[in-house]
């Protein structure tokens, strides 16, 4: 598979992920609305059996990242650490930097919310309390005992709760019914399924380049392009050659990148140049984070007319995905964001069975409100 296939913005990654997403994820959908983004589509663990608690750790305050003067804590992020499932290979140090930044994007987000005039009131919370504690109730749990095992208190669930409702308020207040048939009237390739099927030919920039060499390499892609339209060389044979992603390099393959959507399969660049590009037709140097690239549309799928009435909470997902990654891009982009480097001792070595402690029966428990 090419390195550039599958490539997701880094943006895109869930912004209320809150400490409790694991409790969270089991609150049922409504209208749609998922303020935790692709998490909130997680499967709910199997009810966890009982186990002693970690000693408090006594650098929980520590500050890991400052969002405008607002500390995250090492506590808060050894929360989000402890929920995130490395893929093989990964390192902890990747935990750490997207829990980080998982945190990071969330405290912006808040900021912004508070600005907005938005408030949540106690009835808001007690009805969010009451759905929650239903949805564990249909798994056999309490509220008291999910919280336990996610090391998290009341306190904690109440504040995750709350940024959400924010954000559901905001959302439902600027999503009309005008702003959501003109989002699909303006993104009619997203909402009607196009697809388009496509290969390129990628030439690296190295990080920090100068402008005089980013214009030499695309010099040098403007060159192979010159090369194919001459027909001197047929463009998967180019990719073959000159291509310097790693993917092809190691499995040539002609650049070929198969079949894709607009949205959520490559990155943003690419993808909205290559469903600008006409079948049979090489792009222009296209730049993204990973080079310069030609591209070649070899086929397009116009999907079918998209039905807002039938798929209006389609809609206002997608509405919502994006409006948040504008939000904190803009945030972003103002704020002081000061983060540290990950500390030695924020996992603890695993713990050997010779020296662990034996878990409490079962059988030796007391049942919740004995």
């Amino acid at each position: 598979m090419l390195a550039l296939h599958f490539r997701r913005l880094s943006r895109s990654a869930p912004v209320w992920v809150p400490a409790l997403v694991v409790l969270l994820t089991l609150l049922p959908a409504r209208s749609g609305f998922s303020p935790f983004g692709a998490a909130a589509h997680a499967q709910p663990p199997a009810p966890p059996a009982a186990a002693a608690q970690p000693p408090a750790d006594p650098k929980a305050d520590q500050p890991l990242a400052v969002v405008n003067a607002t500390p995250i804590t090492r506590r808060d992020v050894q929360r989000i650490m402890a929920q995130i499932e490395l893929a093989p290979g990964a390192e902890i140090q990747d935990a750490y930097n997207m829990a980080v930044e998982m945190l990071v994007n969330t405290e912006l987000l808040f900021q912004f919310l508070n600005r907005q005039g938005i408030t949540v009131t106690k009835k808001d919370l007690d009805d969010e309390l009451a759905r929650l504690s239903e949805s564990l109730k249909a798994q056999n749990l309490t509220l008291e005992q999910a919280l336990a095992a996610n090391g998290a208190t009341m306190q904690e669930l109440q504040k995750d709760l709350t940024r959400a409702k924010l954000w559901e308020k905001y959302v439902t207040r600027v999503a009309t019914e005008e702003r959501l048939k003109k989002y699909v009237a303006d993104n009619q390739d997203l909402f009607n399924g196009v697809k388009v099927t496509a290969r390129h030919i990628l030439l690296k920039v190295p990080e920090g380049a100068s402008e005089e060499v980013k214009a030499s390499i695309k010099a040098k892609l403007l060159a192979i392009k010159a090369e194919i339209e001459s027909g001197k060389i047929e463009f998967a044979e180019a990719a073959d050659k000159y291509s310097e992603d790693d993917g092809n390099k190691q499995q040539p393959s002609g650049g070929f990148l198969g079949e894709f959507y607009r949205r959520g399969q490559l990155i943003e660049e690419f993808a909205e140049a290559a469903f600008k590009c006409k079948p049979g037709v090489i792009s222009d140097p296209v730049e993204t984070e990973f080079g310069y690239h030609l591209i070649l549309v070899t086929n397009r799928d116009e999907g079918q007319p998209f039905d807002f009435e039938k798929g209006r909470d389609i809609a206002f997902q997608q509405f919502e995905s994006e409006l948040r990654e504008e939000v904190i891009l803009a945030e972003k982009a103002k704020a002081k964001i000061e983060k540290q480097p990950m500390p030695s001792d924020l996992v603890p070595p695993a713990t050997s069975p010779e020296t662990a402690p034996s878990p409490t029966p079962a059988s030796a428990t007391p049942a919740s409100g004995s």
